[in-house]
C-alpha cells in the first residue's frame, strides 16, 4: 500500500484545484475503509468523526479555524493509512509514533467538539437559531443527551426553524404523535406543524408536573418522617 502522504508531495505542482480534488478524493476512498484496528479505543473517533469535522469549514462561525480544519482532515488522512500499514505489520512503519500521532489528533479531536458545544450554548442564550441548527445536524453533538433542550429550543423558536434532521427525527419519533398526523391529513403543512408543538409542549408539561409531584411529595413525607422521629425521642405517643 502506497502512503498517501508521499502522494500528497508528489502532487504539490499540480493546480490548486486539482490538487484539493485529488485530496478529496482520497479521503472519500478512506472514509469508507474500516478503521485501523491498532489503538482503535482512540483512532475510532478521530477517523469517524473527520468527514464531520471537515464539514464545520463551511461554517460562518468555523471561518477563522478553515486552514487548521484542512490541515487536520489531511492529517488524519495520513494517520489512517499509517494504521493501516500497523496493522499489516509493516516493519518500516513505527507503532509506537502511530500512537503519538493518534493522540496529537485525538486532542484537536476533542478541541473541534468543545467548540461545537460551546457553539450549541451560545446559539440559544443568543437565540441565533442558523447557529443552533448548524450545532444541532453537525453530527458532532450528543443530541441525544440533549434532546430536551434541542425540543425546548425549537418549541420557542418554531417560527424560524426548518425543523430538517435530528429535530425532524424527534419530532416523528412520538409514536403517539405520528397517529396523530395520521389522522390530520387534511391539515395544512402549517396546521400540522402546530399540531407537532402543542402534542410536544403538552408532553413536557406532563413531564414537569410529574417532576414536581414527586419533589412535593418527598418533602412532604421527610416531614412526616421528622416528626415521628422526634416524637419517638421525645417519648410522645
Amino acid at each position: 500500500m502506497i502512503i498517501i502522504s508521499r502522494i500528497i508531495k508528489k502532487i504539490k505542482k499540480i493546480g490548486i484545484f486539482m490538487k484539493k480534488l485529488l485530496i478529496v478524493s482520497l479521503l472519500a476512498t478512506l472514509a469508507f475503509a474500516k478503521n485501523p484496528v491498532p489503538f482503535a479505543a482512540i483512532g475510532d473517533d478521530v477517523y469517524s468523526n473527520v468527514e464531520y469535522v471537515k464539514k464545520l469549514a463551511d461554517l460562518s462561525e468555523y471561518y477563522a479555524d478553515k486552514k487548521k480544519i484542512e490541515k487536520y482532515a489531511m492529517e488524519v488522512l495520513s494517520a489512517k493509512e499509517i494504521g493501516f500499514e500497523v496493522e499489516a505489520r509493516n516493519k518500516n512503519v513505527s507503532a509506537s509514533e502511530y500512537l503519538k500521532t493518534l493522540r496529537e489528533l485525538s486532542k484537536t479531536h476533542k478541541e473541534f467538539l468543545k467548540k461545537v458545544y460551546s457553539s450549541f450554548f451560545t446559539s440559544m442564550k443568543d437565540e441565533n437559531s442558523v447557529l443552533f441548527l448548524e450545532m444541532v445536524n453537525s453530527k458532532l453533538l450528543d443530541t441525544k443527551a440533549h434532546k430536551e433542550r434541542i425540543m425546548n429550543y425549537y418549541i420557542k423558536h418554531h417560527e424560524e426553524i426548518d425543523p430538517d434532521g435530528v429535530i425532524q427525527y424527534y419530532l416523528d419519533e412520538d409514536n403517539r404523535l405520528a397517529q396523530l398526523l395520521k389522522n390530520s391529513k387534511n391539515l395544512t403543512k402549517k396546521e400540522r406543524e402546530a399540531a407537532k408543538i402543542k402534542r410536544i409542549r403538552a408532553k413536557y408539561k406532563a413531564e414537569q408536573e410529574a417532576l414536581q409531584n414527586k419533589l412535593e411529595a418527598e418533602v412532604i413525607q421527610k416531614k412526616i418522617d421528622i416528626r415521628s422521629n422526634q416524637k419517638k425521642e421525645l417519648h410522645i405517643k
